[in-house]
């Protein structure tokens, strides 16, 4: 099944949009393969096809984005509310985004940690292959309720970029009057690059710096820095590609805790350099909306600090259940009942020496649902190893960004 709309550049050369479905894999995963670009009047021709033609009744979808040549902001809202439709549904969702300039797309519009993204088919396939089957619920009316639940979704968008952004103008403000750079947008590509070169969020390493003595000297930030070996992993086998590289070592963690405890939806959330709280870090088979609310410290970390205060896991079989949620803010029980989401557990992240690290909380649409000691076993096994290594990674690799921003910086006011 193919769709194909001519679009015009600049210039009058033609950039059609060509979408291709394939449903006849052995593995059961749909794949809509894109072509040319995603803007401007394709949008809407994408997001039709991606609503009529795609069967919904499927497990899994792979978007295959290595033809794209241009992705807009509107293209990604596409992507980003049919993605939110399948989490919705307890399906999965992932994309293949082999250019360069669509990763960076995606990373300058922070929509990369939305999505899984895979550099083959075959790998997004095979990511996914080992997940329980979702369970199919049916189409939500398209009536005056949806038009609320998309202004509640906007909503809890604002107030997650209310949190994030000004972390990043205010590093980005601290790089200006440190090294004396005008520009915002320079000081802001320096920490950008930084932070790719080392495979951090952008936000973190911000945090990093702000919560980082300033140097005192044209010399090395952080001489003293120590030099420890990098723990070993048992759930990620790193490419050599990936060395230190965060964010897929949470992904893997994700990857591998939502399986022992039989779901599709996780989310990580990691200490915060600023300060005694958390930040959300990764997350998996989320929609949208319960995303952007887990940015939220008022509401969206409250069972998270609680697993972290108390250093022990904390399991809500039912959250309707208002005698055994009680660490569940009622707004964040609203939530989580709309998306058809009725049980969680959050589990602490501990070092070797019972330091918290942050926490993974996994999220269950059966109420009543448990996991077996065995399950929780593994759980605390490969959560203590990432909190090893979460702790290895922000005293080493987070620390040489900083370094490396430095010397840019201060090559730049030299120059």
């Amino acid at each position: 099944m193919t769709a194909t709309r001519g679009t015009v550049r600049p210039g009058g050369e033609r950039s059609p949009l060509r979408i291709r479905l394939s449903a006849d894999r052995p593995d059961g995963v749909i794949v809509v393969r894109v072509s040319g670009s995603i803007a401007g009047d394709d949008c809407p021709t994408l997001d039709h096809f991606l609503h009529t033609k795609v069967p919904w009744r499927t497990g899994h979808v792979v978007m295959d984005l290595s033809g794209v040549t241009l992705l807009s902001a509107a293209g990604i809202r596409v992507l980003t509310r049919y993605a939110n439709r399948l989490n919705q549904r307890g399906r999965g969702f992932s994309l293949v985004a082999v250019s360069e300039q669509v990763r960076r797309t995606l990373e300058v519009a922070w929509a990369d940690a939305m999505f899984k993204i895979y550099d083959s088919v075959s790998l997004a396939a095979a990511g996914h292959s080992s997940l329980p089957t979702p369970q199919v619920t049916p189409d939500p009316p398209q009536d005056q309720n949806d038009r609320l639940v998309t202004a509640l979704d906007q909503v809890l968008r604002l107030r997650a970029a209310t949190y994030t952004k000004p972390v990043i103008a205010r590093a980005v403000g601290v790089i200006q009057g440190r090294y004396g750079i005008d520009d915002a947008d320079h000081a802001l590509r320096l920490l950008g690059q930084c932070a790719k070169n080392h495979h951090l969020p952008l936000v973190l390493l911000a945090r990093t710096l702000l919560a980082t003595p300033a140097p005192t000297g044209t010399g090395s930030w952080l001489p003293d820095r120590p030099h420890r070996t990098e723990p070993l992993l048992t759930f990620y086998v790193r490419p050599a590609a990936h060395h230190a590289n965060r964010i897929a070592v949470v992904a893997a963690f994700l990857d591998t805790a939502v399986k022992y405890m039989a779901t599709t939806m996780g989310a990580v959330h990691v200490a915060d350099p600023l300060g005694d709280g958390l930040c959300l870090g990764q997350h998996q088979g989320l929609p949208d909306s319960l995303a952007f609310h887990l940015v939220d410290p008022e509401d969206g970390h409250q069972v998270a600090l609680a697993a972290r205060a108390g250093r022990t896991r904390i399991t809500i079989p039912d959250i309707a259940d208002t005698t055994t949620s009680t660490q569940v803010p009622e707004q964040t029980a609203r939530l989580l009942i709309r998306l058809g989401i009725h049980a969680l557990q959050c589990t602490p992240l501990l070092t070797p020496e019972g330091h918290c690290a942050g926490t993974i909380t996994t999220y269950h649409r059966d109420s009543g649902h448990t996991a077996s000691e065995l399950a929780y076993a593994r759980l605390d096994q490969a959560a203590t190893e990432l909190a090893d290594w979460l702790e290895w990674h922000q005293a080493t690799i987070a620390r040489e960004a900083l370094e490396q921003l430095h010397q840019r910086a201060t090559d730049t006011r030299v120059r």
